[in-house]
Parts: C-alpha cells; structure tokens; sequence
C-alpha cells in the first residue's frame, strides 16, 4: 500500500514535469499556438503571441481570427479552413497577412487541425510562425535580380558573356545594335564570326588573358560593315570559389570622340601650316618668356634656326641694353592685355623692324616685319631740299618792240644785269641759256604781239653764266585806240622750286617701280601726286587724286571714324605715322590698306609736304582674323575637351568604379545579410547617377554636333515666350509666382525654335526653383529690336540671385551650381548660352544676393 501511495506521487510529479516543459515549449517556442472554437474565435493563445505579434492571452479572447486577417487574404484563409473541416488531416496556410498590435501587417504560415469533433478536445488547433522576414528577403531576392537583369540588358555599352571557346552565352539590347542582329541570331555563336579577320587574333588572345583571372582593356581599330570603328573593349572575369566560369565583355563605341581627337590634331596642323604660310616672321612667347613657337621667316630674318629659341627665356637670348625697348613693349602688352605696335632698331640683327605683339592667356603672339629699306627711304627723303626759296620778283618793263625800258633792282639782282646794260635788249637775247633751241621767251613773241597774256617757266642764263629759272608772266599794256604799247613782264626765281621738283620726279621715278602706292600731299594732306602702284591698287588715277585729302576719296562703309580722325590729327601735328585702315577701290571693292605717313620739312623744320607709302595688307589682315577666329576656335575646343575630361574623371569615374567594387562585393557576400541589401541599394544608386551623367553628355553632344547644320528661320519672340511659360505654367500656381512680358506681336528673329524655346524654359525654371522665400515671384521679360545690334531681351527676377564674385567666369560653365540648399547638375546655363552661341548670339548676367537675377540677351 504504501509503495502504490509512492508509485502514484511519482506519477504525479511525473505529469507535472512534463506539463511545464509543455508550457514552456508553448510560452517560448518559436511557434504560436492557439485554439479556436467552431466560430473561429480565439479560445485559447500561447505566451509567444505576444512576444511575436504583442497580444496578451487575455486580449485575444473571443476574438474572431478574420478581424485580425488582411482583407485581401481572408477569402484564401476561408477555403483552406473549409479544407481543414472536411479533412482529418493537417492543412498549412502558407502566406497570410496578420494584423500586428502595432498595425503592421505580418506575414504568417500556419499549420491548421481539426480537433472539433473529438471530446476530449473540441476545438480548431493551429500553429503559426511568422514568416515575413522570409517573404521580404525572396522579395528583395526577386528585385535584386530584376535589377541586374535592367542594369545588364539596358546599359548603354555592348555587353557580351563568352565562354572559355569564345561562345557568346548572353547579350545585351546595346549588344543586338552594334552587330545589327536580333539575340537568337547572336547567342551561342563564336564571337569571332561577328570580328572582321585582322581583329580575331587580337580579341582570342586578350579572351584567354582573361580567363587567367586578369581584368584586361584595349583598343580595337578595324573595318566593319558599317565602317572603320574604334571600340574600346574592357573583359572581365567572372569568378565562382576562384574559377573562372566566364567572361563579361564590355564594348564601347569610341569611334565619334576618336574623330574628334584626330580632327582638333588637323586643326592644330592647319594652324601650324598657316603661321609658315604667312609673310610676316611670327613667333610666340609664354607667360614665363620662354619661346614656345617661331615660324620659318623668323628664322630667316634672325638667321638662326628655331630650336635656337624654343623652350629658350626671352632674357637668355637677349642680354644686351638693347633689347630694352623689346622688353618694355612686351611686358605692358602681357600685364594691360592690350596689343602694342612698335618701331625698333635690332643691334643683334642690324635691321630695322616693325612689330605687333597681341597678348593673349597663353602669352604674347608676335609679328615682325622687316623695315630697313623703308626707314633709309625716309631719311634719304628727310635730307632732300624740297622748299622753295622765297625771292623778290624781277620786273621788266619793254615797248611794244619788246625791248627794254626799265628793270628794277630786284631784276639786277636775280640776273645780275643793271639796268644800263639791260636797256634797249631784248629780255630773252639778254637771258639766252646755252643752248642751241630757240629761247622759251622768244617762242612766245607770237603770242605776245597777239595780247594774249603769257604765263611760262622757263631756264635762262644769269650774267655770271650760271643758269636761273623763273616763273615768267607777260601781260600786255595797251593804248587808247587798242594798240599794245608796252609788255609788263614779272620774273619769279623758282630755280630752287624747279630742283626740288626735279628731285620729286627722280623720286617719283623710283616710287613708280614699286608695287606699293605712293602719294605725296602738300602741307593741307590734299594729293598731288600719286605712283601708279596707287592706280594700280585703288583704280583712281593722278588726275582723278589731284587736289583731294586720299582719305576721303578711298573711305566707305566699314572705314573707321576713330582711325580717320587718328590720320587727321597726325597730319595736323605733322609727325611721321602709321595706320591700318579698311579703304574702298573705285570698283567698290573693300581692301585693307597700311598707310605709314612722313612729314618732308623745310630747314626751318616746318612741314611743306607729306610723303604717304600705303600697302595693301588685305591677305594679311584676312590670315589673322583667320588665324584669330581658328585660335578661338581651338580654344572653345579645347575648352569643350577640358569640361568632358571633368566629366569622365570625375562624374563619371566615380560611379563606375563604385558600381564595379559593388558589384565585386556582391559576389562574395550572402544574399541574406543586411550588407547583400545595403550594398544592393548603393549600386542602384551609382548607376543612376552614371545615367544622369550620360543623359547629360548626350544632350550637350547633341547640341555641338547640331551647331554646323542648324537650321534658323524667322519666329515671333512672343509666341516662344508664351510656349515655355504655358509648359511651367502649374509650377507658378504652385509658387503663386507671376510672370509679367512687354513683347511686341511683330518682334521676330532668325533663330532655331527649338533652341529659343529651351532658352526661354531654362530661364524661367531656374527662376522658380531658385525663388527667394520671403516674397512672392516676379519675373520681367522686356524685348526690343534695334536696327544696330538685333533683338535685345532683358529677363529679370527677384529670385534669392547668388554672388557674382565668388561665380567669377563659371557662370555659363558646366557642372557649376552656385545654391548649395537646392537641386540641380548645373547644365542649364550652359545649354542656354551653348544654345545662343550657335544662333549666333550673346548673353550676359548680372546678379546680387538676397535681390535677384537679370539676363541681357542679344539675338541677331
């Protein structure tokens, strides 16, 4: 008896243990565990419900189950329920949404038993585990997938996955356009069928580079059928535990920015070739006065060759004092930035040179033309005597049978006859010269016993022999009844006006070899003579010259006032002077002219006369504006090669290389850690900005190839401005902005609509992202036309404005923002001043923080 009192206290510690390992099984355990009656309504619930989902036991309670349930899912948990009453057997619900007391839907799978119709239970048994961490990582599994597979198939580059025998295993959508076939064409072919001959051995040897686990890049450069490419080729191993299963290919096509290369390298030699072509010595000097650049005449000239001076200092090649003058020149040009024009003697080379020095970023652009023949002209023409000697006039009274009656002592001394040895003579038997040809004075007894007055130059012979000439004038005195009575007869000594004009014609004679014109002015610049080099140049004649300024016969449209007025004042000063001067032939046809102006004095030092040499120098002034506009040309280029080397080394860099160590990480982290998500969501994110980079790049690209063949044609401002304003108009509701324009319905102008349209857009979408906070939006659109510069448009808003010091010249550039709180690329300024330079068109900005932001817009 006692052993079955033990045997039974026994079992009953025994049931008890096993209850509490029981209830902690149920309380702790992973599952949930519940009872439900025939209603579904909770009879009983485990400890770990509220650790899962936070009810307590208590609150659930009479609690039907489908008021916890998704709306969405109770119709499926329904059926399965209708399943579980129909069966003995255990029916799984695998994925419903339960309600959370946080009001966070869970995701559970249950286990449901039928136990209504036993007795000794009489209830519905279920155990639940919560399974929405399961769902969400097949989920992000799924969406990480679809990713790559978007980031395989619509990456903008050819990319092809071989094999180690060079089989193509995928291809993407780039991939189908570079061969020009669809995939099914393409897959599970050998690469190398696709590759022109010369190229195979090239791609088969770098493929088995790769398959030895290294990453290589080259450059392919061969014909296909579309044409002679140049494709950049990246191949990169694909690596599972260290094998190599396969290789990425990736396929750029370079072939455009290749062109572009090449075509800036001809530029650059056409560049060279015209600075050799040019007459001029030329050469170019840094802003660290070394020698950067001389052409083939300045070796001539300097009789050194030019590795003699490039990569040499200024100051090592000329030590002298004389080169001072050299120095003083270049150094105002470089630190003024003005051009300098200037006349030297060289002590090292013995010339004379004119020179040009045009300052530039990069240095000082210099011309020399060699004027040592010139200079020893004008001094040769500085020591001729060409004034004429002012004498007393000698007067001869004769009778009507012209001989003399009287001479005055003026006569007595220009001849050196007194009047008794001159009385009852005949003036030209008296004054013969030696010759054997009758006298000057004699040849015109005729018209002397005719009355006709007589104006002559002649030569005679003085008393002493020597020989005079004078400007002789006869005028008859006639009697009461008409008769000529006495012959009045006035000599001038022009034997030194006579000289000089014979000086003049011996000079005249040598100018008139030349092929430069050549003008001598008297002391008012009026013409009176001109070589015929100047005829030959101008097509106006001495006849047609004489008497009138050669500035106001060769004047036209484009001729300068300021220069005109320049050559004016000069003459007036009478100093020696140089001018290039836009001059007009008789045929109307415009020709640049170098006009270099000297004084002729007389020994008293004033000025009697101007000698003017003018060259014509339209070839020359056509080079540089040619040379100027190619250098500004391949400077913009070069410009534009600057902002696209930014782009790829710093906003296009960055996300590749993010995106590759990404994409390395993933290979070896699990997909189930949070670093596999992290890393997922940060390569999402490098190839969303490489495609905003390249969205960008194509945009600008668009725009400079677009700017050769653009198309212009007349359109009204008003009706574009309206366009824009209508596309943005729920933006300025939103902003309660307004926009106020003072257009006239006629104001056109020639430009490509599309461009004019994306002007106008950006203007007013940076004025409303870039509003001021404390005041409503305004903008102001003024548009005038000037009959002068074209159609002016002011574009003005009191937006937050930004500081125009600290912008400085980036203003218009790319990639530049300057509102840090707000977003943007800072593309838009630059497409719209891009957008206006291929319309032909200029934009300037002024702006002030805190006030607002104003454009000055000039349209052809």
């Amino acid at each position: 008896m006692g052993r079955d009192v033990t045997d039974q206290k026994l079992g009953i510690q025994q049931l008890q243990e096993k209850d509490e390992l029981h209830r902690a099984l149920v309380e702790h355990g992973t599952d949930m565990l519940a009872l439900f009656d025939e209603n579904v309504n909770f009879t009983y619930s485990g400890g770990s419900t509220e650790r899962i989902l936070g009810y307590t036991a208590e609150s659930l309670m009479g609690i039907n189950a489908f008021s916890l349930i998704h709306p969405d899912d109770v119709e499926m948990v329904q059926e399965k329920l209708v399943q579980a009453l129909e069966s003995e057997e255990q029916v799984t619900i695998s994925d419903f949404r339960f309600l959370h007391i946080n009001g966070e839907w869970r995701r559970l799978e249950t286990c449901l038993s039928n136990q209504l119709h036993n007795p000794a239970v009489k209830a519905l048994v279920t155990s639940s585990r919560d399974v929405t961490e399961k769902y969400r990582n097949r989920q992000r599994l799924i969406e990480s997938e679809q990713r790559f597979k978007s980031l395989f198939e619509y990456n903008p580059d050819a990319v092809f996955v071989e094999n180690r025998e060079g089989l193509i295993l995928e291809a993407n959508q780039a991939a189908e356009q570079l061969l020009g076939l669809p995939k099914h064409e393409i897959l599970f072919k050998p690469i190398f069928g696709f590759l022109p001959p010369e190229a195979v051995a090239v791609c088969d040897r770098h493929l088995a580079d790769a398959f030895n686990g290294n990453t290589v890049k080259f450059l392919l450069k061969s014909d296909f059928e579309d044409g002679k490419l140049v494709l950049e080729v990246t191949k990169i191993p694909v690596k599972v535990n260290g094998e190599v299963l396969a290789v990425h290919s990736i396929v750029k096509d370079i072939t455009a920015a290749t062109n572009y290369h090449e075509a800036v390298e001809q530029h650059a030699k056409k560049l060279t070739t015209i600075f050799e072509s040019i007459t001029d010595a030329f050469c170019t000097i840094g802003r660290d006065w070394k020698y950067t650049y001389v052409n083939s005449e300045f070796e001539r000239l300097t009789n050194h060759k030019k590795e003699e001076f490039v990569g040499k200092s200024f100051f090592e090649l000329y030590q002298d004092s004389s080169s001072e003058i050299f120095y003083k020149n270049y150094l105002y040009a470089m630190q003024t930035g003005c051009s300098v024009h200037f006349e030297a003697y060289s002590q090292e080379y013995g010339i004379w040179l004119s020179i040009r020095a045009f300052p530039s970023e990069e240095g000082l652009s210099i011309y020399f033309n060699d004027i040592t023949e010139r200079v020893e002209v004008q001094r040769e023409l500085q020591q001729l005597s060409l004034v004429a000697r002012h004498s007393t006039n000698g007067v001869i009274i004769t009778n009507a049978a012209r001989t003399v009656e009287w001479v005055n002592d003026s006569f007595t001394r220009l001849t050196g006859y007194t009047l008794e040895e001159a009385l009852g003579k005949v003036p030209a038997e008296l004054l013969q010269a030696q010759h054997k040809d009758q006298h000057p004075l004699e040849a015109v007894k005729d018209e002397m016993l005719r009355g006709v007055p007589i104006s002559r130059e002649v030569c005679s012979r003085r008393k002493d022999g020597k020989s005079v000439w004078f400007s002789v004038q006869v005028n008859p005195v006639f009697g009461e009844q008409g008769e000529i009575v006495k012959f009045v007869t006035i000599l001038t000594d022009i034997t030194e006006r006579i000289k000089s004009q014979q000086e003049l014609e011996m000079l005249s004679l040598v100018a008139s070899g030349t092929d430069n014109a050549v003008i001598i002015m008297d002391v008012e610049g009026l013409t009176e003579w001109v070589n015929v080099g100047f005829t030959k140049m101008t097509g106006f004649t001495i006849a047609e010259m004489a008497g009138r300024k050669p500035a106001e016969v060769l004047r036209g449209e484009e001729t300068e006032d300021i220069t005109l007025r320049k050559l004016c004042e000069k003459l007036r000063e009478g100093v020696h002077f140089n001018v290039m001067i836009a001059y007009y032939r008789k045929s109307g046809e415009k020709f640049w002219a170098s006009v270099d102006t000297t004084p002729i004095c007389d020994k008293n030092g004033n000025v009697t006369r101007f000698v003017a040499i003018q060259k014509d120098i339209t070839f020359r002034k056509e080079a540089e504006e040619n040379l100027l506009k190619m250098t500004q040309d391949l400077n913009r280029q070069n410009t534009d090669l600057q902002q696209f080397t930014y782009i790829v080394s710093h906003n296009l860099r960055a996300p590749v290389a993010n995106a590759i160590g990404l994409a390395n990480l993933l290979t070896k982290v699990g997909k189930d850690s949070a670093l596999y998500d992290d890393s997922l969501a940060h390569l999402k994110q490098s190839v969303e900005q490489l495609d905003i980079v390249l969205k960008d790049m194509n945009t600008i690209l668009s725009v400079r190839d677009g700017q050769g063949s653009l198309e212009l044609e007349k359109i009204r401002v008003k009706l574009v401005v309206e366009q824009a304003l209508n596309s943005l108009e729920e933006s300025l509701k939103q902003c309660d902005g307004e926009v106020l324009f003072h257009i006239a319905d006629d104001i056109e102008v020639k430009a490509n609509k599309a461009y004019l349209y994306s002007i106008f857009y950006n203007l007013l979408s940076n004025a409303i992202k870039y509003r001021a906070i404390d005041r409503k939006l305004r903008v102001e659109v003024k548009c005038q036309a000037s009959p002068d510069k074209g159609v002016l448009i002011s574009f003005s808003d009191n937006g937050s404005g930004f500081d125009m010091a600290k912008a400085k010249d980036n203003v218009f550039k790319l990639y530049k923002r300057f509102h840090k709180n707000k977003n943007g690329r800072g593309i838009g300024l630059y497409l719209i001043k891009t957008h206006l330079e291929a319309m032909g068109g200029q934009i300037e900005v002024t702006s002030k923080t805190g006030v607002g932001t104003s454009f000055q817009i000039i349209i052809p």
